[in-house]
């Protein structure tokens, strides 16, 4: 085999620029291949896919009869009436749970450390149990402090890190819009690739501040994510982003997201229950004149909210696409090469059968030639690739002038182990295939015809 493996290297030698142009060939496809496969797998991955199946988010359009509402990203989100209705009813669910997103400036009383800006979730603490939430120090906040309006919070890894060098502070205070806000807890979010809590899916950021609703109300915290009015002159009117919180809880602009979690053996009947309710809802509310469109809920699970995330990742799933053709390109191209350096080598092949050498040791030598060229590809191939999921790592911060989390941001541009993996064993077996016609070529030469001058 010692022997076998020198001849290989020997017919490398004998045409380096031939043995180079594959090598770079090879390593272009497997480079585009890897990184799009890479940031598509990880784009469309789910943060807690456990939950595939138990977690739900729902949606009540009150919208005119005359708005298309065509998916969930255009599904208004719930009105506080509505939502107080829902809490209020006798309903069963391991966890209900409601959000919406705010922002603010976040600091220290003493301005020891420089003042952070922060996207934050107003919203409640069984929260934190559909987020299945990884606290470093603490806890949520308690009933009493939902209940009572308490100025409490929840703060991310990221804030701790800037507020508190990463020390424990729960007991500590941060400084929001000149009040003091008592830290609770600590959570570590930066490996969910996704913000899904609020139905934004940003890649970006998580929210970095969780405060009670109650108390983000009693603060007019402004609402920041995604707000909806009945119509574009209520919008209009009421200033829903920034205007009075009570002038909005009696208006239908909804601003509010919420989560249902059922346990799996009771998911089936509870959902029931709850559809029912809101059916029975709807139709009680429009006997006051609401509720007039055609299309009136919405119910997705977690799973099927990825599914359609993946589905909007057009430009992803083009590029995904195209690197797979390119490869194929790559693929044929190689045949071309392997066809024109085995002929370029046809007296030493020659030779070789001349000194006793059969066709099935040429073959031999032959794949051994290819298996050295892709092993040199796919290692060129991975660290061409590793620096493009770096680059474009860098080029996505750039593109949100670095205000965006790098730690969740590289969760999408990082290098698969296993997908390179996998992309390995196909990649051997794509050109241990394609090889297969050039080695049977060159085991055809004829030694006595080249070797005649």
């Amino acid at each position: 085999m010692k022997e076998l493996v020198l001849l290989a290297w020997q017919g490398l030698k004998q045409k380096p620029k031939l043995s180079a142009l594959m090598i770079i060939n090879l390593a272009v496809g497997i480079t585009l291949m890897l990184t799009m496969s890479a940031i598509v797998k990880q784009s469309s991955s789910e943060v807690i896919g456990y939950k595939a199946n138990s977690l739900f988010t729902a949606g009540l359009n009150y919208y005119d009869a005359v708005v298309d509402v065509v998916d969930f990203r255009q599904f208004p989100r719930w009105t506080f009436q509505d939502a107080q209705a829902l809490k209020q009813a006798d309903l069963s669910y391991e966890h209900l749970s409601f959000n919406y997103t705010t922002e603010f400036i976040v600091g220290l009383a003493d301005n020891s450390v420089r003042p952070i800006s922060v996207e934050a979730s107003g919203t409640d603490r069984e929260m934190f149990n559909v987020l299945d939430a990884p606290f470093i120090y603490g806890t949520s906040w308690n009933e009493k402090s939902q209940q009572g309006s308490e100025a409490v919070a929840v703060i991310s890894k990221n804030v701790n890190d800037n507020l508190f060098g990463g020390a424990n502070s729960v007991g500590q205070f941060i400084q929001v819009q000149g009040e003091q806000i008592q830290v609770v807890g600590v959570v570590n979010l930066s490996n969910y690739k996704r913000r899904f809590q609020d139905l934004s899916f940003s890649n970006n950021y998580n929210h970095d501040v969780f405060i009670p609703l109650n108390y983000a109300y009693a603060q007019n915290f402004p609402r920041t994510g995604q707000v909806t009015c009945r119509t574009d002159e209520l919008y209009t009117a009421t200033n829903p982003r920034s205007g009075s919180i009570d002038m909005l809880k009696s208006t239908e602009c909804g601003y509010l997201t919420v989560w249902f979690q059922y346990q799996e053996d009771k998911k089936t009947a509870h959902l029931a229950e709850l559809k029912t309710w809101l059916n029975n809802y709807i139709v009680n509310q429009q006997e006051v004149g609401r509720f007039q469109h055609t299309n009136l809920t919405s119910f997705y699970s977690m799973g099927e909210l990825y599914i359609l995330i993946q589905r909007f990742m057009a430009w992803e799933a083009i590029y995904l696409t195209f690197s797979y053709l390119l490869f194929g390109i790559c693929l044929v191209n190689t045949v071309g090469i392997l066809l024109a350096k085995f002929q370029a080598n046809r007296k030493l092949i020659s030779l070789y059968r001349a000194l006793g050498a059969n066709r099935r040791v040429i073959m031999k030598i032959h794949f051994l030639e290819i298996l050295m060229l892709t092993v040199a590809s796919v290692l060129f191939g991975f660290v061409l690739a590793f620096a493009g999921l770096e680059l474009m790592f860098h080029l996505r911060m750039y593109q949100t002038d670095y205000m965006a989390l790098a730690e969740q941001v590289r969760q999408i541009y990082q290098f698969d182990g296993e997908l390179a993996l996998w992309t390995t064993v196909g990649i051997f077996l794509a050109v241990g295939l394609s090889g297969l016609y050039p080695v049977y070529r060159s085991s055809r030469v004829s030694p006595a015809a080249e070797l005649r001058g």
